[in-house]
């Protein structure tokens, strides 16, 4: 190949309705995961929090079992930030808004964030951004939905290169596509899956397509029951 050229990605996303979950359930799956999992877990107070982190790491494990290697809890690992990742070195990322949980999984660092649009004033938040983003959404008069684009393309930027969202949402402008960050480019792709929700995943390599799937109760469970070794 070429040098300077990039191939285009295909890459997975799989997401889950929480509703799908029912409350009685919670407890009995929390059983399947190893003690210091499921005590962090158990801190969160409100059931539709223990519900997303739940089923973020059920979704993780049914996509990373293979038929002949099984799963280990033990390639759960987590880099200096806190980011979570699976240990031979394949990479996802998490995000979760309103009723849905989302997780995209890649060969490459990435990042991903969707976002329940709601009624916000979004001048006060536009100001904690970069300041050529608070003055494109300034032009375009705090316009809500520019600002929901352009907060979820921040979020996931910002996980994809693994700096901390309080640490960098001032820091770098992700009005081009795409950034330029560390000798990288950066790229961007919209999801637009669901009513009311915006979100983006962004990459090092281009996106191509995004294999989206929705995983329902019955799959979970399956995730949940497969042999542990």
């Amino acid at each position: 190949m070429f040098q300077g050229i990039q191939q285009k990605h295909t890459m997975d996303l799989w997401w889950f309705n929480i509703d799908d979950l029912q409350a009685e359930k919670v407890q009995d799956i929390l059983h399947y995961l190893p003690v210091d999992l499921a005590e962090e877990i158990n801190e969160y107070r409100l059931l539709d929090d223990k519900k997303r982190k739940l089923i973020a790491k059920f979704l993780i494990k049914g996509y990373f079992t293979k038929p002949d290697k099984g799963w280990n809890w033990d390639k759960w690992e987590k880099d200096v930030n806190g980011k979570p990742f699976i240990g031979d070195h394949s990479f996802f990322n998490i995000s979760h808004s309103g009723k849905y949980v989302v997780v995209a999984f890649s060969d490459y660092s990435l990042g991903i964030d969707i976002e329940e649009i709601k009624s916000i004033d979004v001048e006060p938040l536009a100001k904690m951004l970069h300041t050529d983003e608070y003055q494109y959404l300034k032009n375009n008069n705090f316009n809500q939905a520019a600002f929901y684009s352009l907060w979820t393309k921040k979020e996931a930027f910002l996980k994809a290169i693994g700096i901390g969202f309080i640490d960098g949402i001032d820091r770098i402008s992700i009005l081009k596509d795409p950034v330029y960050f560390q000798g990288s480019n950066w790229h961007f792709h919209e999801i637009t899956s669901w009513a009311n929700y915006t979100g983006y995943i962004c990459m090092n390599p281009p996106i191509n397509e995004v294999m989206i799937t929705r995983v329902n109760y019955e799959a979970l469970n399956k995730f949940v029951k497969d042999t542990i070794i």
